[in-house]
């Protein structure tokens, strides 16, 4: 975090989503019905989800730092929805 309010680094946001699909894709890799992978990508990119909390940062950044970022979480949306995807397919 940054010294400034407390408020992450358009690095370290960036860095999260990274590790926030990466963890995605680990955690459902065990998973053997749609119903818990669906509730697992709500724990991610739902309305309270990890991804939305990091997004609250967003606003926070300088305007020069925010399209980097906003990148940043639009991969790790959809690498996360793709897992899921991938995932599904497995298990038909």
């Amino acid at each position: 975090m940054s010294a400034n309010e407390g408020t992450p680094t358009a690095q370290e946001l960036i860095e999260a989503f990274a590790r926030l699909s990466s963890e995605f894709a680990a955690e459902i890799g065990s998973l053997a019905t749609e119903q818990d992978m669906r509730a697992v990508q709500a724990r991610y990119l739902g309305r309270k989800g990890m991804a939305t909390d990091l997004m609250k940062s967003l606003g926070r950044l300088p305007p020069a730092d925010r399209p980097a970022v906003g990148e940043a979480a639009n991969r790790a949306r959809a690498a996360i929805e793709q897992a899921v995807q991938a995932r599904l397919a497995e298990l038909s």
